[in-house]
């Protein structure tokens, strides 16, 4: 079971309604749970005793997504951006807009679609503009740049690159993992 630290109980309530797809208790079944999108220097030890009231025979760990930096569309690595409008279209912006803060960017805005959204040539045209008026980069996550149309130039649009690291307990899964296979 993955949790999101930023929102432990996906908004307390389960579909439609919130973002849970089954109630608390039933965490009482997991194997082994996993506190995402930690901070950095944040003390997983909080959250993760909450997890623990929930999930009590559960192995435990927790991971954040650290920013890499920015590359290009292409993959190159990418200098020199300081201000950013973010497109996006995954299910917590919030999370994004923190990771380009994180990054050392200057938010100038955003735009925000449903999760899963793929880019149209109309909306990524607008997108531009908006950036380009707030004198800013467009900025998109991995999963956001992979339904960028692929008629549409990658100019002007840079990728916010990170990568997932393990605060604690990483080791012990990938190894209940691997006995798994």
């Amino acid at each position: 079971m993955l949790l999101d630290s930023q929102d432990l109980w996906g908004g307390a309530h389960l579909l439609p309604r919130g973002r849970l797809r089954e109630p608390r208790r039933a965490l009482q079944r997991a194997d082994v749970v996993i506190v995402s999108r930690l901070g950095p220097n944040e003390d997983p030890a909080p959250i993760l005793g909450e997890a623990k009231r929930f999930a009590p025979a559960a192995l435990l760990a927790a991971a954040r997504h650290r920013v890499r930096g920015l590359r290009t569309l292409a993959g190159e690595p990418l200098e020199g951006v300081a201000r950013a409008w973010i497109l996006t279209a995954t299910g917590n912006p919030g999370a994004v807009e923190k990771s380009a803060r994180e990054a050392g960017l200057d938010v100038a805005g955003r735009s925000i679609f449903r999760d899963h959204h793929w880019f149209g040539a109309a909306e990524v045209a607008r997108e531009r503009r908006r950036a380009e008026a707030a004198r800013a980069t467009l900025l998109l996550t991995a999963k956001d740049a992979v339904r960028w149309p692929r008629t549409e130039s990658p100019q002007g649009a840079a990728v916010l690159a990170v990568e997932w690291e393990w605060v604690c307990g990483g080791p012990d899964v990938e190894a209940r993992v691997v006995e798994g296979l």
